[in-house]
């Protein structure tokens, strides 16, 4: 950072990766959460429903309290370096994640296998824009999408036509947000209410991959998988990029690690997060689920979600 806090119009990003699987941090940041453990290294729980003992269960956490210490000591040297040589007064500092972890909330470990709870999706946000200092926090709903958008604005520049995204440092009117796994449920918040929206059977849903680049994490989509394949129309926001329309079929790699035959948990529900910030108890009201429905029904539509991602939550 010193070759550039002299100079103007400049960007880093600082990415950590932790707090990530394995939880792994110096002993020093470890003291603080010593549960007197003495069996074999708890550092990367299973992705799925809690089956340790209590005692294990206390080390994983305990490992997780202490990878996430380091991380908030990092940052502390970086706001340091930002007292140090007085960077508040012209450089705007924003700092967010990409998703939250189970620690057992819901009889769960970690993510991707269960329902998007609150601890999964509602993640930190902070921003600092030497232009409007001293706001304290703002009630406003944003997703990760609003970063490149925020980003360009900050450098003066306008977002590209089909980001759906906005400027974190403008005022929105932005009434619910859409959110999911592939293969999953699809989400929807207004702030207030949650709804999460699943297909009859996860495993035997018309589901399909849209890509250019057919390739799963780390191996390419088998010639089983493609034999199907067909080439689809552009998407509003793929400029006028066909796009490979592949099934999901069971025999996929991803299938039973991922999508959708990993998911966990199948049924839909409607949570008040007023009343029920933990996300306990499933409501019955028929009103403000109508009222989800329209709000995700309208972002599948701007989207550009294909008919069969309507077909497959029974949506008309």
């Amino acid at each position: 950072m010193s070759r550039f806090r002299e100079a103007d119009d400049w960007l880093l990003q600082i990415e950590t990766f932790d707090p990530h699987e394995p939880f792994f941090a110096p002993d020093r940041f470890k003291a603080s959460f010593a549960t007197g453990w003495n069996g074999p290294i708890r550092d990367w729980p299973r992705y799925g429903r809690v089956e340790e003992l209590p005692e294990e269960a206390a080390e994983l956490r305990a490992n997780y309290y202490a990878i996430v210490s380091l991380c908030d000591f990092l940052l502390g040297q970086l706001l340091d370096y930002f007292d140090q040589h007085d960077l508040w007064k012209d450089t705007a500092f924003v700092v967010t994640t990409d998703h939250g972890f189970l620690l057992g909330e819901h009889d769960f470990w970690a993510k991707n296998r269960m329902n998007m709870y609150q601890e999964i999706v509602h993640i930190p946000l902070f921003i600092h824009d030497p232009r409007n200092p001293g706001h304290g926090r703002i009630d406003r709903l944003t997703q990760s999408v609003d970063m490149a958008p925020t980003f360009l604005d900050l450098h003066g520049l306008s977002p590209a036509a089909e980001m759906e995204g906005t400027s974190l440092l403008r005022e929105n009117a932005r009434e619910a947000l859409i959110f999911g796994y592939f293969g999953g449920a699809v989400n929807v918040t207004d702030g207030r209410f949650t709804y999460h929206r699943y297909p009859q059977d996860l495993r035997t849903q018309e589901i399909y991959q849209y890509t250019v680049m057919p390739s799963h994490i780390n191996k390419p989509f088998t010639p089983l998988e493609l034999s199907a394949a067909t080439l689809a129309g552009p998407f509003d926001w793929t400029r006028n990029v066909p796009l490979l329309k592949v099934p999901v079929i069971e025999r996929s790699p991803m299938f039973d690690n991922y999508w959708p035959g990993a998911m966990l948990e199948n049924d839909t529900r409607l949570y008040d997060l007023k009343t029920d910030p933990g996300q306990e108890h499933s409501l019955d009201d028929a009103e403000a689920e109508a009222r989800m429905i329209g709000y995700m029904k309208a972002l599948m539509t701007a989207n550009s979600a294909p008919a069969e991602a309507f077909a497959r939550l029974e949506l008309s």
